[in-house]
């Protein structure tokens, strides 16, 4: 039995149907989970701990890449906004049901 807590945001990725996304992002993600660690580890000798000392704390990060979808929206002939109008957020969830904020 793992003395870890399940983790409540982990769980399948419901990916849009866009050529090379997935890897692109993944190839992102990657990357900066990878900056992470060597900061991280920068932090750990700053401290005058060996530099490996933070590793098992950060093994499972719980770091998400979270794509905004917004949607292009018609200019208004307000002036009382300045053109700023406030983006719909539409997120997927784990289910791959989609909510619009």
């Amino acid at each position: 039995m793992s003395d870890q807590l399940p983790n409540p945001i982990s769980g399948p990725n419901a990916w849009p149907l866009i050529s090379g996304l997935k890897p692109t992002l993944a190839h992102y993600s990657g990357n900066i989970l990878t900056r992470a660690r060597k900061l991280i580890r920068l932090f750990a000798l700053v401290l005058d701990l060996p530099a490996t000392y933070f590793d098992g704390m950060f093994a499972r990060p719980g770091a998400m890449c979270c794509i905004l979808q917004h949607p292009p929206q018609a200019p208004t002939a307000s002036t009382s906004t300045l053109g700023i109008r406030r983006p719909v957020h539409r997120v997927s969830n784990v289910t791959g049901e989609e909510e619009v904020l």
